[in-house]
């Protein structure tokens, strides 16, 4: 007589995989956590004014830009990273995270890409109020008064010893234009900007009609009479 012995229905991959199933199903929730990190940080400017807009790099790849309070959210593998900042205007900021710079927010200044040492004082090319020689001078209120569109040799018709014309003849001196002094052409006559030269280097004149609204960007013009205070280029009798 044949002694009894149990029966497995099952192979043994199968009961290899019912093991595996209950021991996941037992596993603590804590194992399945920590896969990732959480880098949080905030860019301001140097007066601790918050810097929206600006690209947040990690490792080299775009991730996230600031919003308007400056700061950013990225989910990240806690590990070493390498972190880029780069805003318009603003010196590109670069800096090497370990894992343990993940834990709480970073503060980020970013340093503008240009400063000035000091103000910038323009000085121009004038004579004095007793100066030996003659001068006229345009105030802001006679330009406002004088100009009407037209190019600048029309508006100084007005001024003593100025002669002026067009090519085109009209009375806005449409196209190029052209004045004396004292019977001198523009190509003998010194013309300066803040104390910059505008005479061309190869005829030594000025044209105006290359010049867009130039007697808007005047607040006063001085016309000297004579050699004057005239120190560069070599047309200096006005």
């Amino acid at each position: 007589m044949r002694s009894p012995h149990l029966r497995f229905p099952m192979r043994l991959p199968a009961i290899a995989a019912a093991v595996a199933l209950l021991l996941s199903l037992f596993a603590p929730p804590a194992a399945a956590s920590g896969a990732g990190a959480r880098l949080e940080g905030r860019v301001v400017g140097p007066d601790s004014a918050p810097l929206a807009g600006a690209s947040v790099l990690l490792d080299g790849a775009p991730r996230a830009r600031t919003d308007a309070a400056g700061r950013f959210a990225l989910d990240v593998a806690p590990a070493a990273h390498r972190l880029e900042i780069r805003l318009a205007g603003y010196r590109t900021l670069r800096r090497e995270l370990a894992a343990e710079d993940l834990a709480g927010e970073l503060r980020i200044v970013l340093e503008p890409a240009a400063r000035f040492a000091g103000e910038i004082v323009v000085e121009a090319l004038r004579a004095a109020e007793r100066a030996p020689y003659a001068v006229s001078e345009i105030t802001p209120e006679r330009l406002e008064t004088l100009d009407y569109g037209q190019e600048m040799p029309r508006l100084l018709a007005a001024t003593p010893s100025i002669a002026a014309y067009s090519e085109s003849g009209l009375a806005v001196g449409g196209g190029y234009s052209y004045f004396t002094l004292r019977g001198l052409s523009q190509a003998r006559i010194n013309m300066t900007f803040d104390g910059v030269p505008l005479n061309d280097p190869e005829e030594s004149a000025v044209y105006f009609a290359n010049f867009g609204g130039f007697t808007g960007a005047l607040s006063r013009v001085q016309v000297q009479r004579g050699v004057g205070t005239s120190s560069v280029g070599a047309p200096s009798y006005g």
